[in-house]
């Protein structure tokens, strides 16, 4: 009897690289995927646009209930805007207004504005987007010709570069904190310069250690599936969580974290001397396998102090 995919899925689950078409949604590729794979448990960590191409990170198994941590990664994109112009959707999919036939900004005013959007920014959600308001998606509303008040929201731009200016595309790259919408931080750059903008192509090219060159296409994808090669293409999930501090048990406490059973001080073998109350850190065993996500609730530091038998945390999330 032929081994189905998901009996060859490690006990963690995994991870799958996508890089999502053109005219695809994020939906439509987790939905391929549980045809093709012919399990339910998969779900992506972070939407992408329609229009946008690019890396989409899959998580398949036990590894969508890891899929919370992992949405918080940074995000690289390439993309192109349009000076000159705008979009009531903020990109190429919607009504496009010129105000401008022809563009005559210096190359170096533009990057001057870039260097205003770098740093810590408030965002204003688009109407066409998936946030809810009184649990009716925005773009909803906004397909009726509704607009309604939406609360800014905190992001951080890292990084903003100037790729290529061939008036009126203005081509960047920019390194963004997750939640950023690159739209909306086209159409306030273009406001900014007084020519308005919109969004014409978008790439994603990593997400947190995850790049493009490392991503299957949806046909490359099916075909190592056919060839049974597929499963040899899946990433830990512990690549995706090297960023949260790591606590490493004794081999005869595995089975009592698996099963839920507090983690106490008498469990630790070694634990990151940087993690602090309040922490969230990933608990595993020596030879690197995922067992849990925690909350430390006191300095590690200080842990030598507790007693030995007193939980010092919280678990978020167990891989039982």
């Amino acid at each position: 009897m032929a081994v189905t995919f998901a009996q060859q899925l490690p006990r963690e689950g995994g991870l799958l690289i996508i890089d999502k078409p053109d005219g695809w949604t994020s939906h439509d590729v987790v939905a391929r995927f549980r045809s093709l794979l012919r399990i339910r448990q998969i779900g992506h960590t972070g939407t992408l646009d329609p229009m946008a191409t690019g890396v989409l990170l899959l998580c398949l198994g036990a590894a969508t209930k890891m899929a919370r941590f992992l949405v918080g990664l940074e995000k690289e994109y390439q993309g192109t805007m349009r000076l000159g112009a705008s979009s009531d959707t903020l990109d190429a999919q919607g009504r496009i207004s010129t105000h401008l036939d022809r563009i005559e900004i210096p190359r170096g005013e533009i990057e001057e504005v870039f260097r205003q959007f770098t740093g810590e920014l408030q965002q204003i959600p688009p109407m066409y987007s998936a946030v809810k308001h009184r649990g009716q998606p925005l773009h909803r509303l906004a397909r009726r010709g509704q607009t309604v008040d939406r609360q800014p929201r905190t992001v951080t731009v890292r990084s903003l570069h100037l790729v290529r200016y061939r008036p009126p595309q203005v081509t960047f790259r920019v390194v963004c904190t997750s939640g950023t919408y690159i739209r909306v931080l086209a159409a306030d750059i273009g406001d900014t310069l007084g020519t308005g903008a919109y969004l014409e192509r978008l790439r994603r090219q990593r997400v947190g250690p995850f790049g493009a060159d490392e991503a299957l296409t949806v046909d490359e994808a099916i075909k190592r599936k056919r060839n049974e090669t597929l499963i040899a293409a899946l990433q830990p999930v512990m690549r995706g969580l090297e960023r949260f501090p790591r606590l490493v048990v004794h081999p005869r406490a595995v089975d009592e974290i698996l099963h839920g059973r507090p983690v106490t001080p008498s469990m630790i073998r070694e634990i990151d001397p940087a993690a602090v109350r309040g922490s969230q850190i990933r608990v595993q065993d020596g030879g690197g396998k995922l067992l849990a996500m925690m909350q430390l609730e006191m300095d590690a530091d200080r842990l030598d102090e507790a007693d030995e038998g007193k939980a010092i945390g919280s678990y978020l999330r167990v891989l039982n």
